[in-house]
């Protein structure tokens, strides 16, 4: 498909984000054809309970509001970056709202519309320009001729992976005071059930605090005050855990360590910071599955989203996420083979 300024022009398109290096969304919006903007914790656009949310929060940019003056009918270049396009999309329905956006690799993106979206037939898929012709702001408008010119002169064609017909699926929260019921599947111990919970409980106050107070919180912080609480009552105990190991953040051995600095981990947790996506951790898990081949088990973590890495016949794959902000019963995508809380429960040394 080429499209021309009858079709595509500064007064009916807009340009969309789709996440920084440590994650992106656009694969997202690929597979179930949508475009995506947060915070949706606030609420559905137009909610009483939003407007207020807004009202009593005037730092907070109310990107649902934007995505509203977004029409069906008009366009969308989903850019990344200031430098790239990864594709042109039709807009096909007008502002929406599902909570199955609640968690994308940690991002609540609740706002949605829906889109057929096109890429470029170039080589490696995307425009790229040498200099910055494309706005940094999560949604906006797209007056620049430059990046016109460009999209005028490049072929599209539909992207087979958008499956319009995809009906979005049903995410049910699993509310704190649920938290226990579900774990006692897979800790039979109540006691450890109360421990995991509490810890849970302790670390969700804590990032909250951070969340809003401290962004710039240090690796250390994260190691010490969010990571290894959790590790604690998952039944890791401190001679069982080395950290700074080899080059590895946190390194944990089923039987004791014994000073023997050679010894391949049972599982490695890399840690990355708050802010952090983990969407970009698969290549650094990788690199440390090949330094450690006999280890099989690895972690990813903020401090708060986890995701679970395992190595099966020499080929690695992620096969679980839980976020101890918002547990859920089922995954969008259906992404990982294994439930938040079966993933918890593979990290434990019970």
């Amino acid at each position: 498909m080429k499209f021309t300024k009858e079709i595509l022009n500064s007064k009916n398109t807009w340009q969309i984000g789709t996440g920084d290096d440590t994650r992106s969304f656009f694969y997202t919006f690929l597979k179930y054809g949508v475009a995506l903007v947060g915070p949706g914790i606030p609420g559905k656009e137009g909610d009483i309970s939003t407007t207020e949310f807004y009202k009593n929060n005037p730092t907070w940019k109310n990107w649902g509001a934007v995505l509203k003056n977004v029409k069906k009918g008009q366009w969308l270049i989903a850019r990344k970056g200031s430098r790239l396009i990864l594709a042109i999309g039709k807009v096909l329905s007008e502002y929406n709202y599902s909570n199955c956006f609640q968690d994308v690799d940690g991002w609540d993106l609740q706002h949605f519309v829906r889109v057929k979206w096109y890429r470029p037939k170039t080589k490696n898929k995307v425009i790229q320009f040498n200099n910055t012709p494309l706005s940094q702001s999560t949604l906006s408008g797209c007056n620049n001729p430059v990046v016109y010119k460009e999209i005028y002169k490049t072929e599209f064609e539909y992207s087979k992976k958008t499956f319009l017909k995809r009906k979005l699926p049903e995410t049910v929260n699993i509310k704190q005071n649920e938290l226990k019921i579900h774990l006692q599947e897979y800790f039979k111990n109540s006691e450890k059930v109360t421990r995991i919970s509490k810890a849970i409980e302790k670390i969700t106050k804590l990032f909250n605090n951070y969340q809003k107070n401290d962004w710039q919180t240090s690796e250390s912080e994260i190691v010490s005050f969010l990571v290894l609480p959790l590790i604690f009552t998952l039944g890791w105990n401190e001679p069982n855990i080395k950290i700074e190991y080899n080059h590895i953040d946190i390194a944990l051995f089923r039987r004791l360590f014994d000073g023997d600095y050679n010894t391949t981990p049972d599982i490695i947790v890399e840690i990355k910071q708050l802010g952090n996506g983990l969407s970009f951790t698969h290549n650094q898990i990788n690199s440390y599955s090949k330094n450690f081949p006999k280890c099989t088990k690895f972690v990813a973590t903020n401090g708060i989203r986890y995701k679970y890495f395992e190595k099966r016949k020499k080929k690695l794959k992620l096969l679980g996420y839980f976020n101890l902000m918002n547990f859920t019963s089922n995954v969008l995508d259906n992404e990982y083979k294994l439930t938040p809380i079966k993933t918890l429960n593979k990290i434990a040394n019970y």
